[in-house]
């Protein structure tokens, strides 16, 4: 039976010695690195049965490892560290299976309570390794895709092109949900089963996105100590994600779109001639079109990408979206958290449905997470704890004075909001409002003395007589 190992990826050295020296003295054959390429290198060459993991390193994220480590099926206990704690950093490192999160500055009892209870409570299999921790990821994005009402067109779409290997441009605002539309893709197609790697290319330095691209071979330039695989080799027979693709500056778009047609590629510092056989997903928040016409981008590479192309609509302008998503997200929060699910109060489910939500979906995640987590328990959650935005365009419900507003003004501004939502179907408006048509109709005669149209008047007695039939 081999020793248990452990690897340390912390760049402060100082840190790294006494963690690496903690681990030791519990008999764990520990290894220190600094870098994320070293701790790929690392992971590769060997199993590390523990890893404990800086979030923020010199050349990329804690995250990325572990990105990389569930790509290749590498199976590991990790403990991730960071000085930049926030809940939804928390949330991605332990839906990508981390084993604990530590926020700096942390004592090291603390730190060996941790290791304690990881091992006491998944001692070492038989072979010496820990049993990896079962971590539910919830629904996969096809089963999410599918399921929301507004994006039942998109996963449409998805579903006659998946099965191709033709490349797809995903458009749409920051926060629509692009990567999830291309991990939809993946799912559905007959690569599910090989890589399906994620590159942000706005996150690359623009001097050290060709080598994350393509690798690079030892020496190519000054930091490169050995041979480095790039993103098309780890997705050899799979799938790459290029998000924010119009961020590749305009001499690497040429090397990409060679690799897009020829089906090949060198590492940087190379000559060896590499096979590239990957489906290519390139996403972007841009207008790519316009960027062409710029000079920002080559309209060779533009057209070669846009082959199909999925146009990811906002949330705003997605009808029944920002309900749907928001109980979504309040039950896998509650029951994150271990809370019951909470209920909305009618105002300020009136006050999300009618906010412009420039983030999209991460910013309606983001603040339905703070709300289920601040917010106390036994109450119906209002709008001061989701803490959104205001602008003119997103106004609340009442504005203007600070006084309280009365029942008949908030009656009458949810009135106007329900006929905007149903485009001034009245029908439809008392069902979204839980009234009678007949109310609604005094309703808008009482406050705003309107009166409506014989067209009108005849079709809510329509609906009358089919309710008394």
């Amino acid at each position: 039976m081999r020793p248990e190992r452990a690897l340390v990826v912390e760049d402060d050295a100082e840190m790294r010695r006494l963690l690496v020296g903690r681990l030791e003295r519990r008999n764990l054959q520990t290894l220190g690195v600094s870098t994320l390429i070293q701790a790929r290198e690392q992971v590769r060459r060997e199993k590390s049965d523990l890893m404990v993991v800086d979030l923020r390193l010199p050349d990329g994220s804690g995250l990325e490892l572990m990105k990389s480590m569930r790509e290749w099926g590498v199976e590991s206990r990790v403990i991730l560290m960071t000085g930049f704690g926030t809940i939804e950093t928390a949330i991605e490192a332990m839906r990508l299976g981390a084993a604990d999160f530590l926020i700096k500055p942390f004592d090291f009892t603390q730190f060996d309570e941790v290791v304690n209870g990881l091992m006491n409570t998944n001692p070492p299999a038989a072979e010496g390794g820990f049993r990896p921790m079962a971590v539910s990821v919830g629904k996969s994005a096809t089963e999410i895709l599918e399921q929301s009402p507004d994006m039942k067109a998109v996963a449409e779409l998805i579903r006659r092109i998946a099965t191709t290997t033709t490349t797809v441009l995903i458009q749409g605002e920051s926060g629509t949900g692009k990567e999830l539309v291309g991990e939809a893709i993946h799912e559905q197609s007959a690569r599910r089963s090989l890589p399906y790697v994620k590159l942000n290319c706005a996150a690359i330095p623009p001097n050290l996105l060709e080598s994350e691209l393509f690798g690079h071979e030892r020496g190519a330039f000054t930091g490169a100590s050995s041979r480095r695989e790039g993103r098309f080799e780890q997705a050899h027979g799979g799938t790459l994600l290029l998000d924010e693709i119009s961020e590749i500056p305009v001499v690497l778009q040429a090397k990409l779109l060679r690799v897009i047609q020829e089906h090949e590629f060198e590492r940087v510092g190379g000559n060896q001639t590499l096979p590239a056989d990957v489906r290519i997903i390139a996403a972007t928040n841009r207008d790519l079109a316009k960027a062409v016409e710029r000079g920002e981008f080559r309209e060779d590479l533009y057209f070669r990408l846009n082959v199909v192309s999925l146009k990811i609509p906002p949330l705003r302008e997605r009808e029944k979206g920002v309900e749907f998503h928001l109980h979504e997200f309040l039950r896998e929060f509650a029951l994150q958290h271990h809370k019951p699910v909470p209920e909305v109060s009618a105002l300020a489910l009136a006050q999300l449905l009618r906010y412009h939500w420039p983030g999209n979906i991460r910013e309606l995640r983001n603040v339905v997470e703070r709300a289920v987590v601040t917010a106390g328990e036994g109450r119906e959650l209002e709008v001061t704890d989701f803490a959104i935005g205001v602008s003119a365009e997103n106004a609340p419900l009442f504005t203007g004075s600070k006084r309280f507003p009365t029942v008949a003004e908030m009656e009458k501004e949810l009135i106007h909001l329900a006929l905007k939502k149903t485009s001034g179907q009245r029908n439809l408006a008392a069902e979204l409002l839980g009234i009678h048509v007949r109310t609604l109709r005094n309703k808008l005669h009482q406050y705003t003395g309107e009166s409506e149209s014989a067209e009108e008047e005849q079709a809510e007695r329509k609906v009358e007589q089919e309710e008394r039939v």
